[in-house]
């Protein structure tokens, strides 16, 4: 016997989900109109609506700094050592993982193009804990062939999650704050970047018998982190 969908606990949350996103609308309509005809300033009125912008745009951006930091690290530090090092393959091998890699990007890339419209902001945070799924398996048994399919997830998904962060930056963002705070954007990212990569760096050689201690743990994190963000959004809608 099939359950009813709508029972008066998920009826009760969709309401309280409705009148949530109704009263968060009705404040933002009305304050912003008191502002503009308190004031009578257009500057101050485009201030409000920016600084409305700013918690969004920010959780977006520790997002992407984060995946920098964690992904890429991992991805660029970690696959030629695993390859390399700890299974000991020959420079053929490294290539064709990288050229699979390559592959892996465009299709993530494509894919994004395909989804567009179809996920919601949430999908970010949905990509991130993705990320985190696919680093674990590379660490619960180090071979060639489940490193490269863990590593090719994680770059379809962090391909996808950088297309649609920039996307969403660039749409909460007022026109004329877009050039800075896209350098902004582009700035903290790429700073994350080597941070990460000098942090595995280290890792990598504390733990080159058992790097498992790594990858797992970096997995669980970056798949707890996308978790939590999407708790928090669910919460404040």
């Amino acid at each position: 016997m099939k359950e009813k969908l709508f029972t008066k606990n998920f009826t009760l949350l969709v309401l309280g989900q409705v009148s949530s996103l109704f009263g968060n609308y009705i404040l933002r309509l009305a304050l912003s109109m008191y502002v503009l005809e308190l004031t009578g300033s257009a500057a101050v009125f485009a201030g409000l609506l920016s600084a409305a912008t700013i918690p969004t745009i920010l959780r977006i951006l520790l997002l992407a700094a984060l995946s920098r930091f964690f992904v890429m690290g991992v991805t660029l530090v970690g696959l030629p050592f695993l390859v390399r090092t700890v299974l000991g393959l020959d420079a053929r091998y490294y290539g064709a993982a990288e050229s699979v890699l390559a592959v892996a990007v465009i299709a993530g890339s494509m894919a994004a193009g395909v989804l567009a419209g179809k996920i919601q902001k949430g999908g970010l945070s949905a990509m991130l804990a993705a990320v985190g799924l696919c680093i674990v398996p590379a660490g619960t048994g180090v071979r060639y062939a489940v490193l490269v399919a863990a590593f090719c997830g994680m770059q379809i998904a962090i391909s996808m999650f950088s297309i649609y962060a920039v996307s969403m930056i660039q749409q909460g963002t007022p026109e004329y704050m877009i050039g800075k705070v896209m350098a902004y954007t582009s700035a903290i990212t790429m700073c994350a970047q080597p941070a990460g990569q000098m942090v595995y760096g280290f890792l990598f050689d504390g733990c080159k018998e058992a790097v498992w201690l790594v990858l797992i743990p970096t997995g669980v994190i970056v798949c707890g982190i996308g978790v939590a963000i999407r708790t928090v959004n669910l919460k404040e809608a």
